[in-house]
């Protein structure tokens, strides 16, 4: 019949249909076989790695400038071969310890030399990683609503861990404990808790409340007015007065 052949009658370049799809089979088991094996020797690979090998190859994939906690290592390998692996790759100069527990691959700025890590960053860091609320400090609160023209001198920050000083560069960083209350909320409201904390009660006046009332967003007064419940009763009167005016 017309338009039906035999393979035979085609030549012997011609291929069914039946044949190419096995063909295609044998090559997509075949390619599947390869990658299964491939996959077996990553993960043969990983396994046979040693505790410092995981550490130096998760230090490689970080990001230079980045401050990073030892924490994030436990994973690999115990806390002492943690701090042994990372101790040696300080002294070679791959890591640079910045705080206890807190590391970063140096970056280097090809006039200026190595760059730092700025302060607020650091902190931040460090905050991760001793699970502690840092919040900068009553004084600085004050400067940030206005209320003083007065740079703070001294790094200061408040914490609700224990008191102590880092030693961060060249210069100190001092931590004063206070309670956790005075230290949850962030932002304007945050500044508004610290500013009052750090004044006293005798010492919010009116045209402290005036300054505040004008530059205090919406957003910062509805959370000051939620945090009411947590807070001194002197601090509470001093909201409701600021809310009036804002």
């Amino acid at each position: 019949m017309a338009g039906e052949f035999g393979a035979e009658e085609m030549g012997p370049d011609f291929v069914t249909p039946q044949a190419a799809c096995g063909t295609l089979a044998i090559l997509i088991e075949s390619s599947y076989n390869s990658l299964a094996l491939s996959h077996l020797e990553i993960c043969y690979k990983i396994l046979n790695m040693t505790q410092a090998e995981k550490i130096e190859e998760w230090v490689k994939k970080q990001r230079r400038g980045t401050p990073f906690s030892s924490r994030s290592l436990l994973k690999f390998a115990s806390r002492g071969m943690v701090d042994q692996t990372l101790s040696t790759f300080s002294k070679e100069g791959k890591l640079k310890r910045l705080l206890p527990g807190l590391y970063v691959k140096p970056m280097m700025h090809p006039i200026l030399g190595e760059m730092t890590v700025p302060e607020k960053e650091l902190i931040e860091a460090y905050c991760r990683h001793s699970n502690e609320i840092i919040r900068p400090s009553g004084a600085e609160a004050v400067n940030r609503l206005g209320l003083s023209t007065q740079v703070p001198v001294c790094s200061t920050y408040l914490t609700s861990g224990r008191s102590r000083k880092l030693k961060v560069g060249s210069h100190s960083v001092s931590l004063r404990q206070t309670h956790p209350k005075f230290l949850r909320l962030g932002g304007q409201a945050g500044d508004v808790v610290r500013a009052f904390q750090y004044l006293g009660r005798d010492g919010v006046t009116k045209e402290h409340l005036l300054q505040i009332s004008r530059i205090l967003d919406d957003g910062a007064k509805r959370a000051l007015l939620e945090y009411l419940p947590c807070l001194p009763a002197w601090m509470g009167s001093k909201i409701k007065i600021l809310a009036e005016l804002s």
